[in-house]
């Protein structure tokens, strides 16, 4: 299987980025444009968890994809990538609805997004 791609320790922690990647954009696009949000999304506290999502969901592609680009082979990205893309709907499609456009989804969304970030930094530098 080394033929196919040589570092697996590192196509598994790509694709689980980039499946929490997926599933957050696809989150957020729920309460975009602000003026489709829910009220409790468009002001106060809401606003600011919702804009530090977007803000940590940024940083973590931006990460994922030039770790994946430095690391991996580019079929890997591709087949993997494309993959976990078409996959991300059915991750958040049966969330429960505590958590379905509200404040509580998008402090998930962000707490999520940080520690996978912070897990692919650690993973990269070691």
């Amino acid at each position: 299987m080394s033929a196919v791609e040589p570092n697996w320790d590192g196509l598994i922690m790509f694709l689980v980025c980039w499946g929490i990647a997926s599933s957050g954009w696809l989150y957020v696009s729920g309460s975009l444009p602000l003026r489709a949000a829910p009220s409790e999304n468009r002001q106060g506290l809401g606003l600011a968890l919702l804009c530090a999502a977007i803000g940590s969901l940024l940083a973590l592609t931006v990460a994922v994809l030039v770790y994946g680009i430095g690391a991996l082979r580019w079929t890997s990205l591709i087949v993997g990538g494309g993959l976990i893309f078409l996959l991300a709907p059915f991750l958040i499609q049966d969330l429960p609805p505590a958590l379905k456009d509200t404040r509580a989804g998008l402090a998930l969304v962000l707490l999520v997004s940080c520690a996978a970030l912070a897990a692919l930094l650690l993973f990269a530098w070691t």
